[in-house]
């Protein structure tokens, strides 16, 4: 082969390499497949975490990891990071906006949109009250927030919506919370910074390019190939997998049960009630419950994931803890006269509602939302009641 032969081929080579990158963004653009790798935002240091606006995720799940669960599901939010039903109807003049607010059992984050327990509480209300009146889901489900973080995303995001009820589940992440080693009631936890990777990674900056989403997909999870595109399997199945293994074994540490919860569970609880009371929303209070118990069948135990680093708590005394939490829930909710769904004492510790420790199957969002439903029925009732006598 001549020199200049040679030349030739490696400009071809270079003109090739240059603009393949742009072909295959063209082709990624063209099959839209490719959901937003980062799913959740975090804008400072003082405002809470919150899902992406705009997300269209159909994701498929580990079949052998999760036999409980449906093997795909659509994840989205509307323009402000909400999740809801698909098609759900806005609040207008017969219509009620509700807003469910809490971590990652609120979102039900492995859930289709339409079989979340907020988005099946919310039809079987309209299916109760009836008379046209719709129900505008929003649904403000966050993993790992906790009352700390409500305080601040409640003024931030959902005020600002106008709702007519807020629906507040708490307890099980601020238990958590106050097992982190790093944990201190002044707020001066490492949780109160923002590292730059993660700021970097939730800028919509990134996002507009597909062949990045495409490279950052295949860094975080499984991507499959198809005629008709790539399509994204969560890498939830690994994870879970994995700490189920790890869990199994390591030893067991004795838990302070008396410790819990410290003052800040409760105050926080207050200003949130406060918060809400003083914008003339109405709030339901949930209390939380799990699979954790003294004894736990083997088959059930083979389900659960969450541990410490190096060791993990015995399941009763877990259980225990969380009963002083919600105990903290039903006594503001006495003192404040506030609507209960008291699910600790009245969902059973069924194995066939959880798909782990604390994340409900279908099944279970559907009894969490058959709890609830009449509860926001009544609500919307009196509310309706209450505007036809001020005509």
């Amino acid at each position: 082969m001549g020199w200049f032969k040679r030349q030739r081929v490696r400009v071809y080579g270079i003109v090739i390499a240059f603009f393949l990158p742009f072909v295959l963004e063209a082709v990624l653009r063209v099959q839209d497949a490719l959901p937003v790798p980062q799913q959740y935002v975090t804008l400072n240091r003082y405002i809470p975490r919150r899902q992406r606006e705009n997300l269209r995720r159909h994701v498929y799940l580990d079949e052998k990891v999760f036999p409980e669960l449906p093997s795909s599901f659509q994840f989205s939010t509307d323009s402000n990071g909400f999740r809801s039903r698909p098609g759900t109807r806005d609040k207008g003049a017969r219509g009620i906006r509700v807003v469910f607010i809490g971590g990652s059992t609120t979102e039900g984050s492995l859930l289709d949109d339409a079989v979340t327990w907020p988005a099946v509480a919310s039809t079987l209300t309209e299916d109760l009250v009836g008379h046209g009146i719709g129900v505008a889901d929003l649904n403000m489900g966050v993993p790992t927030t906790n009352t700390r973080d409500h305080v601040a995303s409640i003024a931030q995001y959902v005020i600002p919506r106008l709702p007519d009820i807020i629906v507040l589940s708490v307890g099980i992440n601020d238990l958590e919370l106050h097992f982190h080693p790093t944990y201190n009631p002044f707020r001066q936890e490492a949780h109160s910074s923002v590292r730059f990777l993660d700021w970097v990674a939730g800028s919509d900056f990134l996002n507009h390019f597909y062949l990045l989403r495409l490279l950052r997909l295949q860094k975080d999870g499984d991507v499959d190939w198809s005629w008709t595109g790539p399509r994204v399997r969560l890498d939830a199945g690994d994870f879970v997998r994995k700490n189920r293994a790890l869990r199994a074994k390591l030893p067991y540490k004795k838990l302070d049960v008396a410790f819990f919860p410290p003052p800040e569970f409760e105050q926080n609880l207050r200003s949130i009630v406060g918060e809400v009371m003083a914008n003339n929303v109405r709030i339901v209070l949930m209390t939380e419950t799990w699979l954790f118990q003294d004894v736990v069948p083997p088959e059930t135990m083979s389900k659960f994931w969450g541990h410490e680093t190096l060791f993990k708590y015995r399941e009763g005394d877990l259980d225990r803890v969380l009963t002083k939490y919600n105990d903290v829930i039903r006594k503001i909710a006495r003192e404040f006269r506030l609507p209960l769904v008291d699910l600790e004492r009245k969902l059973p510790k069924n194995v066939d509602y959880f798909f782990d420790e604390m994340h409900f199957t279908p099944l279970g969002a559907r009894k969490v939302a058959e709890q609830l439903a009449p509860i926001l029925a009544d609500l919307i009732r009196n509310k309706n009641n209450q505007a036809s006598h001020s005509l």
